[in-house]
Order: C-alpha cells, then structure tokens, then sequence
C-alpha cells in the first residue's frame, strides 16, 4: 500500500480555506482505507505527497511547499486556486490591508468556493487533472452555481484588451509580467489599427504603474486601464480580441464569446486559444465545448473532496505513477 503524506504546513495560516481542502483529502483518504499520515512542520518521506501550492520562482513561497518539491521524488497532489467562480476584490479595510499599503502593495482577497485539484502540477501545460472527454453535467452544475454562460462568438467588437497578471505569480514561469505587456502593446500594434486597452492585474505593484503609464501612453489610441477599474468581464465589453500570456482572464474572455491569444502553453485557454499575435485581426474560433467540460472536471469543492470524489478520480494514475 502507498504510503501517502498530507502536509499541512503548505496551508497559509491566513487563507484557511487551503487547510480545508487539505483536511478535506485527508480524510477522504482515510475513510478509503488509505495509509495516509497527517504531516505538521517539515517534509517526511512518503510515496505520495499531497500539498496546497505550485511553487513560485521566486522566495515568496511557503517554506513547506518549497521544502516538499525539494525533497520528494514521487507524485504531488496539488491543490491549488480555481478556473471558474472566482470573485477577487482588493481589501481596502483592516491590518493585513494596511500594512500592504504602506509596502506599496494592494490586497486582493479572493472567494475560493471550488478549488483545481491535480497530479504533479496546477497548469496545462504539467498537470493531470484525469479529466479528458468529460462529460457535459459538471459544467450545467457550474454554471448554474455561478451564473455562467457559453456565448455564441461575437461578430463585432471595438477594441484588443492586452490582459496583465500578478507579478511573480507560478504560471509566469519567470516573465517580467510588466515588460511582456509594455513590448505586448507595440507588437500588437503592427497587426492592428483597433484601440487597445491595457489592464493591470487588480493585484498589480503600485510602484510599477508609473513605467507602464508612460511606456504604452507613447503608442498612438492605447487607452489604460491601470490601476483597473470595473470587472474582467466588464473590460471584455466590445472587446474583438483579448490578448493574454497565460492568465485565466482568457477562460472569461472564452466564455463571454471573446476570442483569446495565450503566449504560454501554462495557460488553462491554450487548447481553444491562437498563440500568435499576428492572429488579432483574425483570431480562430475553436470548438469550446470539449475543453470547458473537461475544465469542470479539475476543480472541485472542499464537500466534493472530503466524500473522495476527486481521490476515486485520481488515484488510479496516481497508483499508475508509482510503479512506472
């Protein structure tokens, strides 16, 4: 029998959301008669290691995250934020809210109702989410839950929307987020007379602004969204082409009938998404149904989780892993 770690530290004390899902599959595992050990403190040797967090490129992930991918050589279950029903707001109220202010930061807070759960990765482009040809049910379920809809593809549209993300997030891989959307506006630039709208992450550094205002402010009809103002989905309005490097803003941009280009295979878009920005002024309209059913297969509440639903999903390939 496998021997299988939960490791709690991974959890940040703060967002006690990660430890509910770590609970969650933990006891999953335990009611399926698993060899299953509930890890405090540092990593301890197991064949399957189950965590909450991808590892950053930088220092500021979690000393138990980074001290479980250092170590461990077998599978990761890793737990991490959702694709679909996310409500992120900045904090404006509070310590936490006021000491990121002085430090030039801004707090977004997020509603995690659902969480993506995979083997040995959080992205396309690495993890197994033993989801492919899934059915329909999940995203009717989904769907009805968040009010979300698959709009036909638009025939008409004004602008480009040039998408940013959060500074040092995993799915960069390491880009300097803030020059990719600076040298982004240029290059789109060459392929299209549109307006473009340039929008900043809502968790963007406030000290980046000023070079970003006067670097795309030098491109001729660039209008900035910076810091952003309204919704993702509100500056999806009129929008003929969403241009992102591998945010999931390109799943809303799907859904609300935006084509997308995404620049990195992390991206969860890339499947239904062109990879060219020569591609603005005719994007593809790929078949998005297949993709967004299986995208409702990889994310699961913390109920979900705890009755085993995503254990009994993953455990074979897990198992399949293990003896390769």
């Amino acid at each position: 029998m496998a021997k299988i770690n939960v490791f709690a530290s991974t959890a940040l004390p703060r967002l006690p959301h990660q430890a509910a899902y770590l609970d969650a599959f933990h006891r999953s595992l335990r009611d399926a008669g698993e060899d299953v050990e509930w890890v405090q403190g540092g990593y301890q040797a197991c064949d399957i290691a189950v965590v909450y967090g991808y590892p950053k490129p930088d220092s500021r992930s979690a000393w138990a995250c980074r001290a479980v991918y250092a170590q461990h050589t077998g599978p990761v279950v890793i737990v991490e934020s959702p694709f679909l029903g996310r409500t992120p707001y900045i904090e404006k109220n509070g310590i936490r809210a006021f000491i990121r202010r002085i430090r030039g930061k801004r707090n977004l807070v997020d509603q995690h109702l659902y969480s993506r759960i995979g083997i040995d990765g959080a992205f396309q482009d690495d993890a197994d989410f033993c989801n492919a040809g899934s059915p329909a049910d999940r995203w009717n379920l989904l769907s009805r839950e968040f009010c979300l809809e698959l709009r036909p593809y638009r025939t008409t549209g004004s602008h480009v929307l040039i998408v940013g993300q959060k500074p040092g997030d995993a799915s960069l891989r390491g880009c300097n987020i803030v020059d990719w959307m600076i040298n982004t506006v240029t290059e789109v630039r060459r392929y299209t007379d549109r307006p473009i709208v340039v929008r900043a992450h809502p968790a963007a550094l406030p000290t980046d602004f000023p070079k970003m205002k006067k670097a795309c402010g030098a491109n001729r009809n660039v209008q900035l969204d910076i810091p952003p103002t309204g919704t993702i989905n509100d500056a999806l309005r009129d929008c003929w082409t969403a241009v992102t490097y591998s945010s999931s803003a390109a799943i809303n941009a799907l859904l609300n009938g935006t084509p997308a280009i995404s620049m990195l295979p992390a991206s969860m878009a890339w499947p239904v998404t062109d990879h060219d920005l020569s591609k603005v002024e005719n994007p593809t309209l790929h078949e998005r149904e297949q993709w967004l059913y299986d995208l409702c297969y990889a994310q699961w509440s913390v109920e979900e989780t705890a009755r085993g639903m995503v254990w009994a999903r993953l455990r074979d390939k897990l198992l399949q892993k293990l003896n390769q």
